[in-house]
């Protein structure tokens, strides 16, 4: 991972005298184990609350890498989302691309319910970042999660390649022939 403009020293708060956690922002935290998110079942509203932090954090991430961010290399910012998921706890991030078609693939990130968190994070950095609406597919290979980024107009029929078996490299080749548009959008 390169250096990055994140730093995680400050970043976040611990107040014992008063037994809370924070951001610089003044949000306050909690630290739960990752079973406690990974065993549970989440709910409609926990999925909303995570693309809300996804969006602030996604508002906070442009600021830092700066205005132009969508004319800088997208390596650049997954470096700094990076940063930042790993300081939440949340594992590494890095972006691969397969085909043409890019993935923000989160290793050692935990499992369940916790990858529709992860899901709905991503999406919420990514739509406040591009200023337009995201989904997140994740795809679990090899103990990682790929998450593909789509508008949501394709992202139901991404989830239903996935659910009947589709590898990373199968959703990559047939994203790239456009097998994922509605016709609206020129696909089949």
């Amino acid at each position: 991972m390169r250096e990055a403009r994140f730093q995680p020293r400050g970043f976040l708060r611990f107040d014992l005298r008063h037994g809370q956690l924070s951001t610089p922002d003044q949000r306050r935290y909690l630290v739960v184990p990752a079973d406690l998110v990974r065993e549970s079942d989440i709910d409609p509203e926990m999925k909303q609350a995570a693309r809300r932090w996804g969006e602030e954090q996604g508002a906070a991430l442009k600021g830092l890498v700066g205005p132009d961010v969508l004319e800088r290399s997208p390596d650049e910012l997954v470096n700094e989302l990076a940063h930042l998921l790993a300081t939440f706890g949340w594992g590494l991030c890095e972006l691969e691309t397969w085909g043409g078609v890019a993935f923000v693939v989160a290793r050692h990130a935990p499992r369940g319910g916790a990858t529709a968190i992860l899901a709905q994070f991503l999406a919420g950095v990514f739509s406040a970042i591009g200023e337009d609406r995201f989904e997140c597919v994740p795809i679990q290979r090899d103990g990682s999660v790929y998450f593909v980024l789509t508008g949501p107009e394709c992202a139901a029929e991404i989830r239903s390649w996935v659910a009947q078996g589709a590898e990373v490299a199968d959703v990559a080749r047939r994203m790239h022939a456009g097998e994922h548009l509605p016709a609206s959008l020129g696909g089949r």
